[in-house]
């Protein structure tokens, strides 16, 4: 079903929608096609964006030259599968919680998400990188609920989160949400196990190993692309080197020829005009927290306008900072933002009820809070680089599964099956 769905989009959308990869992997997807791996045509590394998504049009490439196919329509299929793959994890996911016709909506929601379909039409990272980080959130899931076969799943949690940051490096400070909601959340969920004598709470020994074993795993997967940067660069990189140029153009919304002018007041508009003075100056992130040191002490004022209005910005802003698209997609993101507070407040105001919950109500709970942690997470990633609401796409697919967790905890769920 997902795959039709997605079929009919690739037919109707128009054409010049349609494109194979974006030029940003040109360089290394040359290399890989002229043999040299991340090597440029003069011998330099090409390190500024991760290796794993040019491996994958370079795998794209030679099967549709292999057999004569066009390069697009290979990248539209395997695109369609990882949009399919994704909508029906979360399927899986949310049909814990609320009814399978109610799980089956939050599956077409990933089907019909304006901001993928768009990522998927024009082939962009973000698509590959779903599938790779919903396997991951699956299993840390599955260990926070104490449901995993062997822990060594843990381990193939780690190594999925490192793959997905090898599409995509946004995902690389994740381990931040996860391994606490790792080490709390089974310890939360094992208590009400433990009420019932079905199994004993884990050891302190089982409570290190789980997320010692996620975070080797992470490492076991980021680890070869790292030695071979150091080995070409003499330098420690965090997955790519052009990090900086990110978060240096997250900070210039006016400063770029191809972005429509924001209407904004003097004291945000004399903010970017010293950013744009300076800009060729941020040539790293050390660099750049300086300038807005200063600023801030200057006019702190603009410095919270100016990152007030990014955090409102990760929900419906391009990167064209197209007015008219733009303020459509104010409505759609207020369709997610409204639902996801109301949530919030359920998961926080039922919490005091805790000790009568049961064992479903502390994993919807538990749940609820790790998607909500991986929304913040993505949200305060996209307002410190580009402010582009495709950086959002993941909590954008997740967000279903926090209201369907606060769903199962509305008041008459808890007093249904509480003790």
């Amino acid at each position: 079903m997902s795959l039709l769905v997605l079929l009919a989009i690739q037919v109707l959308a128009p054409s010049e929608w349609k494109t194979w990869y974006a030029t940003d992997y040109r360089a290394a997807l040359d290399s890989l096609l002229e043999g040299r791996p991340f090597i440029d045509s003069i011998g330099r590394p090409t390190v500024r964006y991760a290796p794993l998504f040019p491996m994958l049009l370079y795998g794209e490439a030679v099967l549709a030259d292999t057999f004569g196919w066009s390069r697009q329509i290979v990248g539209a299929i395997v695109g369609a599968i990882c949009i399919a793959v994704s909508a029906t994890l979360l399927v899986q996911l949310v049909r814990r919680f609320v009814p399978v016709r109610i799980a089956w909506l939050a599956g077409f929601s990933v089907l019909l998400l304006p901001h993928l379909i768009w990522a998927w039409l024009r082939n962009l990272s973000v698509v590959p990188f779903l599938p790779l980080l919903m396997l991951s959130i699956v299993l840390v899931l599955r260990a926070i609920e104490r449901r995993s076969s062997h822990p060594l799943w843990l381990f193939v949690a780690g190594v999925l989160l490192g793959l997905a940051t090898l599409v995509r490096p946004i995902a690389l400070y994740l381990p931040l949400v996860l391994t606490p909601a790792l080490i709390w959340g089974s310890q939360f969920v094992a208590i009400g196990i433990a009420t019932r004598n079905e199994t004993p709470r884990p050891t302190r020994r089982a409570r290190v190993l789980a997320p010692l074993l996620f975070l080797v795993g992470m490492t076991v997967a980021l680890l070869p692309w790292e030695l071979w940067m150091f080995r070409h660069t003499g330098s420690v990189i965090p997955v790519t080197s052009g990090g900086i140029n990110s978060l240096r153009d997250g900070i210039s919304l006016n400063n770029k020829s191809f972005r429509e002018p924001l209407p904004l007041n003097p004291r945000l508009t004399k903010l970017l005009e010293r950013i744009g003075a300076e800009y060729d100056s941020f040539d790293s992130p050390r660099a750049l927290l300086t300038f807005l040191i200063g600023e801030a002490r200057r006019d702190p004022l603009a410095v919270f306008q100016l990152y007030g209005l990014k955090v409102l910005r990760s929900w419906y802003g391009l990167d064209s900072q197209d007015r008219a698209r733009e303020r459509w997609l104010r409505w759609l993101a207020l369709l997610y933002v409204l639902p996801t507070f109301c949530s919030l407040w359920v998961l926080g105001a039922g919490f005091r009820g805790r000790n009568q919950w049961s064992h479903e109500a502390r994993v919807a709970w538990c749940t609820g809070c790790c998607v909500a942690g991986v929304t913040l997470y993505f949200w305060g990633m996209t307002t410190l680089a580009a402010t582009i609401v495709r950086y959002m796409i993941p909590a954008f697919v997740l967000l279903p599964l926090l209201w369907a967790c606060a769903w199962f905890l509305r008041p008459p769920r808890r007093a249904a099956t509480g003790g």
